[in-house]
C-alpha cells in the first residue's frame, strides 16, 4: 500500500533557500573579484614588479578568510536544498498525481548514489514540476511542461562540479607551482565561479517557480472542495464533461504518429529535431570546437521540448547541453588565458 503524503507548505522553506541561494550568488561573485586581484598581483610578480609583501600576505588572508566562509554558507545550503526538495516532492505526492515512480525519501538519496547522481535527480525534480503544475490533473500530470529552467539547473550543477573538479586536481597536483602556472588556475577558478552566480540565479527562479506552482494547485483544490466544481479543466474531456475539448484531443491523436519504439530505432519519429541534433553535435564535442554549437542546440531544444510536450528527445537536449558546455567551458578556458596573458602584458 502507498503511502499518503500530507500537504505542507514549502513556503518558509523556499524562503530560507531563497536566501541561501542570494548568499550563494554573492559569495561567488565576490570570490570572482578577489581572485581576479591576485591575477593581478602575480602578473606583477612576473613582470619583475613583485607587490609589496604586506599586500601579498592581506591578499591570501582575504582569499583564504573566504575560502572557509563560503563553504559553510555551500554547506548550508545543500541542507536547506535537499530539505526543500525532500518537502515539495512530498507535497508533489500530496497534490494527488497518480503513479508518480520516485519517493521524497529518494529524492534526497539519488543526490549520494554513485553514477545515478548524474541523471536521477533531475528525473526526480522533473517529475515533482510535472505533477505540481496546477493546470494538470491527476491522471495526465505526466503531460505537464517542464520549465526550461529545470533542464539548465541540472546542466550548469554537472557542468560546474566537472570544472571544480578540474581546478582541485590542478591545485593539488602542483606542489611547487609557478606564478603563470598560478595565474592559469585562478582563471579555471572564476569560470568556475562564473558557473556558480549562474546555477545561482537559475536555482532561484526553479524554486520561486516551484513553490509558486504549488501554492496555487493547492490553493485551486481547496476552493474546488469547497464549491464542488471542477479542478482541472485538462481533465474535463477525460471525464466527459468537455465534448468539445475530448473532440479536439481526438483530432490531435489522430494525427499524431503511433509511439512504436521498433519504428524510433529506425527513424527519430516524435522526437525534436533540435534534441537529435543537440545529441550529434554532443558527441562531436569531444573535439572540443563543436561545443558552442552543441549547447546551443541543446537549449533551443529544451525550448522545443516545452513548447511541444508530445515530442521526445530530452534525454539528447541535455546531454548536448552538458557535453557542449564542458567543451565550451574548455574553449573558454584557453580564452581566458590567452585573453589574461595579452592583458597582463600591456
Amino acid at each position: 500500500m502507498s503511502r499518503r503524503y500530507e500537504y505542507r507548505s514549502a513556503q518558509g522553506l523556499s524562503t530560507l533557500l531563497l536566501l541561501f541561494l542570494v548568499l550563494y550568488v554573492v559569495g561567488n561573485a565576490v570570490s570572482v573579484w578577489f581572485t581576479w586581484d591576485e591575477i593581478v598581483l602575480l602578473q606583477q610578480i612576473i613582470d619583475g614588479v613583485p607587490p609589496p609583501k604586506e599586500e601579498l600576505v592581506a591578499n591570501d588572508e582575504r582569499l583564504f578568510q573566504l575560502g572557509i566562509a563560503t563553504l559553510l554558507e555551500h554547506v548550508v545550503t545543500a541542507i536547506v536544498f535537499l530539505s526543500w526538495a525532500y518537502r515539495v516532492h512530498a507535497n508533489a505526492h500530496a497534490l494527488g498525481a497518480e503513479g508518480m515512480q520516485y519517493t521524497p525519501g529518494w529524492a534526497v538519496g539519488w543526490y549520494f548514489v554513485p553514477i545515478a547522481n548524474l541523471f536521477r535527480p533531475f528525473q526526480v525534480m522533473r517529475e515533482t514540476f510535472r505533477a505540481s503544475h496546477p493546470d494538470y490533473g491527476p491522471r495526465n500530470w505526466r503531460q505537464a511542461p517542464v520549465p526550461s529552467l529545470v533542464a539548465f539547473w541540472w546542466a550548469l550543477w554537472i557542468v560546474g562540479n566537472v570544472a571544480g573538479q578540474i581546478v582541485i586536481r590542478m591545485s593539488l597536483g602542483q606542489k611547487e607551482p609557478t606564478p603563470r602556472q598560478m595565474q592559469i588556475a585562478d582563471s579555471l577558478h572564476i569560470l568556475c565561479d562564473l558557473l556558480c552566480v549562474a546555477l545561482g540565479f537559475v536555482a532561484i527562479g526553479m524554486v520561486a517557480t516551484l513553490q509558486r506552482w504549488q501554492e496555487e494547485k493547492h490553493q485551486r483544490q481547496m476552493e474546488a472542495e469547497a464549491e464542488g466544481g471542477p479542478v482541472y479543466a485538462a481533465e474535463l474531456a477525460e471525464e466527459g464533461e468537455g465534448a468539445a475539448a475530448g473532440a479536439e484531443l481526438a483530432a490531435e491523436e489522430e494525427g499524431r504518429t503511433p509511439d512504436d519504439p521498433a519504428m524510433r530505432w529506425i527513424l527519430p519519429v516524435g522526437r525534436s529535431g533540435w534534441a537529435i541534433a543537440a545529441g550529434y553535435l554532443g558527441l562531436f564535442s569531444l573535439w572540443i570546437l563543436p561545443g558552442p554549437l552543441a549547447l546551443w542546440a541543446g537549449i533551443m531544444a529544451v525550448r522545443d521540448l516545452r513548447r511541444h510536450p508530445e515530442k521526445r528527445g530530452m534525454g539528447r537536449a541535455i546531454f548536448g547541453i552538458i557535453m557542449g558546455g564542458l567543451a565550451t567551458l574548455y574553449l573558454s578556458v584557453g580564452i581566458v588565458v590567452l585573453v589574461t596573458d595579452l592583458i597582463m602584458k600591456n
